[in-house]
């Protein structure tokens, strides 16, 4: 059994990050196509982003930055605004099976499931533990700081699974012999790049120590 436990670890965390996603947002698996969680906010502008973006890529064939109804009748260059497309690219595919809404709440469910899962997968390639990993990315997971962003309706600020993605990538990468793993940090950075900026911005010291050693941001 212990043997099966470590060689089944990755699906044994998928599958409690998914029932931790739906038990922690409980009840928007039940609603998820018709209504979204929280006060209405900010929510309804990624949702509709959602929208627009399948209707600009699929119907429209246009750039979905380019919005000529918006400020008409300038238009308005979408790239200038809050989009994060790590998140709406996301919700694209489960947008194009049950609409936009529906679209919108996947993402943020996926958003509590790769936080979990990420943040658990790195804690036990450092330290070999299952326990450690499942404690590590329930916590990470469940921080008062997404319960919150879920509720004000912040898609952006939701996408936190790149943040340990890119520590676990970058870690790896200070330790000798361990270069290859460059394209882990490097892809994880792009995804906080395009997830949100305020995101980015806190983490950014990181990458300020360059070659010369880990240091985090604002120290």
């Amino acid at each position: 059994m212990a043997d099966f436990l470590r060689r089944r670890y990755f699906l044994l965390f998928l599958l409690w990050f998914l029932l931790l996603a739906v038990v922690f947002t409980w009840p928007l698996v039940l609603h998820s196509v018709h209504e979204v969680a929280g006060e209405i906010g900010d929510n309804i502008y990624f949702v509709w982003m959602v929208g627009w973006l399948q209707k600009a890529l699929f119907e429209l064939k246009t750039n979905p930055l380019d919005v000529s109804f918006l400020n008409y009748p300038e238009g308005w260059n979408m790239a200038r605004t809050e989009m994060a497309p790590a998140q709406l690219l996301l919700a694209l595919p489960f947008s194009l099976i049950g609409g936009e809404t529906f679209g919108y709440n996947m993402a943020l469910l996926l958003s509590f499931v790769l936080s979990g899962l990420i943040t658990a997968c790195w804690v036990r390639h450092l330290t070999g533990s299952n326990l450690a990993g499942l404690v590590s990315g329930t916590i990470f997971a469940c921080l008062p700081y997404r319960q919150a962003h879920l509720l004000i309706g912040h898609l952006n600020l939701s996408g936190t699974q790149w943040i340990p993605l890119f520590f676990w990538g970058w870690f790896d990468l200070l330790q000798p012999g361990k270069q290859r793993v460059r394209g882990k940090a490097g892809g994880a950075r792009i995804g906080v790049n395009r997830a949100d900026f305020a995101i980015l911005c806190f983490y950014a010291g990181a990458d300020r120590g360059g070659s010369g050693g880990f240091r985090f941001p604002f120290s």
